[in-house]
């Protein structure tokens, strides 16, 4: 990656890993119940985090990497 591409997805990945790893301890731990509103809640607050903006940031540097792509972000 670039100076300029750490810099622009360090933010998401500091925020999204965070969220994550506590997420799994609240469940693991029982403060959440494992349940399919508890997921919505989960996934909704990925969605805020900015997960499409990640995933589509490392679905781009996988494509340059591949040559299916040839232009950066």
């Amino acid at each position: 990656l670039s100076a300029e591409e750490e810099a622009a997805v360090a933010p998401l990945q500091e925020a999204i890993g965070r969220y994550v790893d506590e997420s799994i301890a609240r469940f693991v731990l029982g403060e959440w119940d494992v349940s399919d509103e508890q997921f919505a809640v989960f996934d909704q607050r990925l969605q805020e985090l900015g997960l499409k903006e990640f995933l589509s940031f490392w679905q781009t540097i996988y494509e340059r990497t591949e040559g299916i792509i040839e232009d950066g972000l």
